[in-house]
């Protein structure tokens, strides 16, 4: 009888309770520091995304120094690329917009970031946008996490200017963007690619 089993089940089912309770942790991080609006409006998973979607209203944007919600016209910033290049969330109007805060140390970045780039690929020829937004690291790292997933979407640098104006408590922390401006929904934790397909078709 071999007794020399393969660890990779063992090691593979221990990353998945990992990830799981990951996920957990930041939902019940954000729904407690959220103001009571904002919580009923974030999801772990993307069933509720056609919720999320017909939450939108006609409210106006929110007031200085209030975090938005779904709903809410997402507030408009400009950050640069990592080729100096300035970007703006308004020059994307009209378009779905995937906003994902990440790190290049954040285990759950780098598990997402195939399934964004595999979903961006499926669907820029539509007008979908995605805008990385880097927290709190260097250019170095940061090029060099997107030659390692040779990522061609837009990935932006932040030093916390954007991510204080947004209800990020972790990472990562995603928000899509109706073709309006508003945001659809929130979503904590990291997204697959039949997730990413459900939210936006959620605001065609």
């Amino acid at each position: 009888m071999d007794t020399t089993s393969s660890p990779t089940r063992p090691a593979a089912a221990r990353f998945d309770r990992i990830m799981m309770l990951i996920i957990i942790v930041l939902a019940v991080a954000v729904l407690i520091r959220l103001p009571r609006h904002q919580a009923r409006s974030v999801t772990t998973d993307t069933g509720n995304s056609a919720a999320s979607a017909n939450a939108l209203s006609d409210r106006e944007p929110v007031a200085a120094g209030e975090l938005p919600g779904v709903g809410d016209i997402a507030p408009d910033f400009t950050l640069h690329g990592l080729d100096g290049t300035p970007v703006s969330l308004s020059q994307w109007h009209g378009h779905p917009v995937l906003i994902n805060f990440w790190a290049p140390w954040c285990g759950p970045c780098r598990y997402e970031m195939p399934a964004i780039q595999n979903a961006y690929q499926t669907h820029q020829e539509h007008g979908f946008v995605v805008l990385a937004i880097a927290v709190d690291d260097t250019a170095k790292n940061v090029k060099e996490f997107v030659a390692e997933y040779d990522l061609t979407f837009r990935v932006l640098m932040d030093d916390g200017q954007v991510s204080n104006t947004y209800p990020v408590f972790g990472l990562p922390t995603s928000f899509v963007i109706a073709p309006d401006g508003r945001i659809a929904s929130i979503h904590v934790g990291p997204l697959s690619e039949d997730g990413i397909d459900e939210l936006l078709a959620a605001v065609h």
